[in-house]
């Protein structure tokens, strides 16, 4: 279980969402990125709350700031160039 749960999360961090959405959309939104985001933190916070399991929780709150991080990063390069 604990093993689906990890997958879970790092596919939903990882690149292939990403991929898949600016395949069918051509782009990729910015509401796109902050839905992600607000996904990876609702299932982290559900791990915390719900199924007792705190370092799956932990690792789901790592992978959102990663992704928050990449957001920002992208929006950053986005403007500047």
């Amino acid at each position: 279980m604990k093993l689906l749960l990890v997958g879970g999360l790092t596919l939903g961090a990882s690149l292939l969402p990403d991929i898949v959405v600016k395949e069918l959309v051509g782009s990729l939104p910015l509401e796109w990125l902050m839905a992600r985001a607000a996904l990876l933190a609702a299932g982290a916070l559900f791990l915390w709350v719900r199924v007792r399991e705190r370092d799956l929780a932990r690792y789901g709150l790592v992978l959102t700031v990663i992704t928050v991080a990449q957001m920002i990063i992208g929006q950053a390069q986005a403007s500047a160039g």
